[in-house]
């Protein structure tokens, strides 16, 4: 470990010596892509998404496009855009640690830019296809500091968790994945500065970069224990001297506001350190201190290098920003202080965590819990009645394997929709549409999702007759995962609100004939959510079941969140917002 801390030590030297290079190289990148790279490649996707004639992809429509000449096209250049921003991000810190180490003269960001770029047709190979698959799907599932901003947002959708989670042996299958995954991500780990810091080509990089690992594993799992060691105690400290200095409501309050630009300009400084490591670390394993690279060396001194050549202004800016950051935060928050945040809550198949879901029981425990809508599954029986059920078939609430289009309503009735919940709810029936109608009126709000088939003949229909009979077009919300469905409903009663259920959303969604989006925790965003209230639609966000996604989406602004845990989000809500 001496010897690691010796490494370490000589990092930390070549970090403070070249911090300079490192910020202005991140800078100029961060421009690129958010000025040029980035929004060009938006345009020509949505260029090719108009001339198939879809204006946004959603749902099913995403895999129609994709399958299209233009979705292939669209797939290839995302594919050449992605693999050019790792290259420029993550290799252009590379290029720079490896400059610093060996004390080399500086280079521009263009000559390091048509450097990363000229390596490109190294990966465009068949040996290749295995680096690609390496950067695009390994690197991003490591949670590590060396993941690029492309794949920040990247994560396993909350619906999808959800079902692996309900299931042992998809939760053995995600072990075993992931275990996979950290295999290779370990064994390629050092592809790409094999791919840079090589005068030439390199035929089989993925083999040099396993050849590296077996014959230095020891020493590179030390390494490896080290810095998760250093990242332990650097967090430790840190988050020990904020809850030390900052008052209470600044580290409850402001803090949360503030803390993802205190972050993006950390990175600028916690990336290019980890960057040297990593460089460091290949370096003294390949043996070769000095690579030569054809790399052209900068020859004049830029107003950029002046600036940020004075430390002592670098740090009076960033605290500068920070502290405008914070007293226009407080000042926002003082005057919203008396405000109450009127965020709906909807009960995700009612209280489910309370009762069998989809049942009147469920239904009580919202109206008990305080839910303001309760959400629940429509489906068609076989003599054409509206009954409650999510799944296509019985089976799981009921272990009878049939669907609602074979059985009658009485046939239905007879089934018992609790015993699989908890013995107290044993015989609870599956009810009608009316039935639920009938007991929540006057108590709570109806989010009505209609689950088609091709069986379901008169699903649509029967839906609206029945609202419209019942006289709940004012306190009631009509959902769907099929837009279709949602067009047949605003053609028999445009009155009726209606939301399109989405877990994927790309384009221009203003052309879509909604009154709100129902949408997956993983694509809210700030952005999403500002464009939907510019033209007068609300947000609705599904399922937000734990304390930390509860927070995050609140904080976004959503107008409804869907949820299996009332209690807890109404308990959250009255007492911070």
């Amino acid at each position: 470990m001496k010897e690691i801390w010796m490494e370490f030590k000589e990092s930390a030297f070549v970090f403070k010596k070249n911090i300079s290079r490192f910020i202005k190289y991140q800078i100029a990148t961060k421009i690129l892509l958010s000025i040029f790279l980035i929004p060009m490649f938006y345009w020509i996707a949505n260029t090719l998404m108009k001339s198939k004639g879809y204006y946004y992809l959603t749902n099913g429509l995403l895999q129609k496009f994709l399958l299209s000449p233009q979705g292939i096209i669209m797939m290839l250049l995302g594919m050449a855009f992605g693999l050019m921003i790792i290259l420029i991000e993550f290799g252009g810190l590379i290029l720079i640690s490896y400059q610093s180490i060996s004390n080399k003269e500086e280079s521009s960001f263009f000559n390091i830019l048509k450097y990363c770029l000229y390596k490109m047709k190294y990966i465009l190979s068949i040996d290749g296809l295995f680096v690609v698959f390496y950067l695009f799907i390994i690197i991003p599932l490591i949670n590590s500091d060396f993941k690029i901003s492309v794949f920040k947002q990247l994560e396993i959708p909350g619906f999808i968790m959800d079902v692996i989670n309900a299931n042992i042996l998809y939760q053995i299958y995600l072990s075993v994945l992931t275990v996979i995954f950290v295999i290779f991500a370990v064994k390629w780990i050092f592809t790409l500065p094999i791919i840079l810091l090589s005068s030439g080509k390199v035929k089989h990089p993925l083999r040099e970069s396993g050849k590296l690992i077996k014959n230095n594993f020891k020493y590179i799992f030390k390494y490896g224990i080290f810095v998760m060691l250093l990242n332990v105690i650097i967090l430790s400290l840190i988050s020990s001297l904020l809850l030390l200095i900052l008052p209470k409501f600044y580290f409850d309050v402001i803090l949360p506001s503030t803390v993802s630009i205190g972050l993006t300009l950390t990175s600028f400084i916690v990336a290019p350190f980890y960057a040297i490591l990593f460089t460091k670390l290949y370096i003294n394993i390949k043996g070769e201190e000095n690579i030569e690279i054809s790399l052209v060396i900068k020859d004049e001194i830029s107003i950029i290098d002046k600036l940020i050549s004075n430390v002592k202004l670098c740090i009076t800016l960033f605290v500068l920003a920070v502290i405008i950051m914070s007293v226009f935060t407080y000042s926002f928050i003082d005057k919203m202080d008396n405000m109450k945040y009127d965020v709906k809550i909807t009960a995700h198949r009612g209280s489910s965590v309370d009762a069998p879901e989809n049942t009147l029981s469920a239904i009580e425990a919202a109206v008990n819990n305080g839910a303001d809508f309760v959400e629940i599954d429509v489906q068609e029986t076989k003599d054409s009645k509206l009954i409650l059920l999510h799944d296509r078939s019985f089976k799981r609430t009921t272990g009878i394997d049939k669907s609602p289009w074979e059985l009658t309503l009485s046939e239905i009735k007879q089934l018992d929709a609790g015993s699989w919940f908890d013995a107290e709810y044993k015989d609870e029936k599956i009810p009608t549409l009316e039935e639920v109608i009938e007991y929540s009126k006057g108590k709570i709000n109806l989010n009505i999702e209609i689950k088609t088939d091709k069986h379901n003949k008169n699903l649509v229909s029967e839906v609206v007759r029945v609202i419209k009979e019942n006289g709940i077009i004012d306190t009631c919300v009509v959902t769907s995962i099929d837009y279709e469905a949602l067009e047949e409903v605003e053609k028999y009663e445009s009155e009726i609100k209606t939301g399109y259920i989405m877990f994927i959303a790309i384009g221009d969604l203003n052309k879509l004939d909604i009154d709100f989006y129902s949408i997956e925790e993983t694509v809210a965003d700030k952005k999403f959510i500002t464009n939907a209230h510019r033209i007068g639609r609300e947000v609705h966000v599904w399922t937000i079941n734990t304390t930390e996604s509860m927070e995050n989406v609140l904080r976004l602004g959503v107008d409804n969140i869907i949820t299996d845990n009332v209690s807890e989000l109404k308990q959250l809500i009255e007492q911070n917002y």
